[in-house]
């Protein structure tokens, strides 16, 4: 089960109790789809305090002459800037009561500006550091035969293959879990017996593919074919193949 937004909002801002933020994290380290829409979030609101800090701007000078034409002109464009005004009041109204809203935040911080509160501005937050890496992995092209070899069985680890589209293999595990080593018709995975879950995508379109731990095979893929070592939910009926590291 993916996370909902609240999970992502409150991961993102380190609101989630200890037990659930551990395992979103576990979630995250399996999940590509949850990792992009978490760094979408961090992406948005980093927008949102960039465009907050751009108030600070001196207003624009404005002459007694140029004043006095535009109050000889019919001008209806205020009426055009009430009506957003008040729809952008009634849109964020509605998401200021969503739990998890980055919004009250947000609204905080202007107010802290318009008010002269004497605050941290978005804008002047201290650089940004480079965040820890949150996957790790390899890719390499599947030539004609190439064989995944696991060095180490697991007991609770498992790889996670899936069939795609694209034209490399890609292994992806959370950082730490493993050292990768490509050679020919061969990639290693050093997993050092730890009880990680690695993703595989493999090539719809490799010819052979073979993925072992130590010497058992536990998938093999010729042509269209493909042969799994039987467990729970290793049939690919999901559109994946869970695959178990243990020893059979």
């Amino acid at each position: 089960m993916h996370l909902d937004e609240e999970q992502v909002q409150r991961l993102l801002h380190g609101e989630l109790l200890s037990g659930a933020e551990a395992s979103a994290r576990e979630h995250l380290a399996g999940c590509v789809d949850c990792r992009r829409r978490v760094t979408e979030a961090e992406q948005e609101e980093d927008e949102v305090y960039a465009l907050l800090g751009t108030v600070d701007d001196p207003p624009p000078h404005v002459s007694a002459g140029a004043i006095a034409a535009r109050a000889r002109a019919p001008d209806f464009t205020w009426v055009r800037r009430v009506a957003a005004v008040l729809l952008a009041v009634g849109v964020a109204t509605a998401a200021y009561a969503v739990p998890g809203s980055p919004l009250p935040r947000w609204v905080g911080a202007f107010v802290g500006w318009v008010g002269g509160r004497q605050a941290s501005p978005p804008s002047a937050r201290g650089p940004m550091q480079a965040p820890e890496p949150r996957v790790a992995g390899i890719a390499v092209s599947p030539g004609q035969r190439l064989v995944i070899l696991f060095t180490s069985p697991q007991a609770e680890g498992r790889a996670r293959v899936s069939l795609t589209d694209g034209t490399e293999v890609v292994v992806r595990a959370p950082p730490g879990a493993a050292a990768f080593t490509s050679g020919v018709d061969q990639l290693v995975i050093d997993d050092q017996a730890t009880s990680a879950t690695f993703e595989i995508q493999i090539p719809r379109a490799a010819p052979w593919i073979e993925i072992r731990v130590g010497g058992d095979r536990i998938f093999l893929k010729e042509g269209p074919r493909v042969t799994a070592r039987a467990s729970g939910d290793s049939t690919g009926a999901a559109g994946f193949y869970s695959l178990p590291l243990a020893p059979p």
